[in-house]
């Protein structure tokens, strides 16, 4: 259970940094996010947290609904396929666009600040 120590060493409190891009919006710089198992309960937790941060009417109008890797190649589908200092695409369809996302961004970003 949650309070198993072998769990709570296993399951790091320690944030992931991560950057999000929305799927298509080759202008926008990214958001970057502390994730972590304390700060969202749940991965709909977090979907519904970007939702607030990345929608409007032009942009994800339906809401964050799926996650990518960066290059498109797979949907995230849980918090803990989150890696520190990676960057993923927010989508409101099961639709990934090919962007070039990071152009936009220093390299170096993710270097501890």
């Amino acid at each position: 259970g949650a309070m198993d120590p072998e769990f709570a060493l296993s399951n790091e409190k320690k944030a992931k940094k991560v950057r999000f891009y929305r799927n298509g919006d080759r202008y926008f710089k990214g958001i970057v996010y502390a994730v972590s198992s304390d700060r969202f309960r749940s991965f709909d937790a977090l979907l519904a947290d970007l939702t607030r941060s990345l929608s409007d009417n032009i942009n994800l109008p339906q809401g964050v609904r799926y996650i990518y890797t960066i290059d498109g190649s797979r949907k995230i589908g849980s918090m803990d396929e989150l890696e520190e200092g990676e960057s993923y695409v927010c989508s409101s369809d099961n639709f990934f666009k090919k962007v070039e996302y990071t152009k936009n961004v220093n390299p170096n970003w993710s270097v501890n600040v």
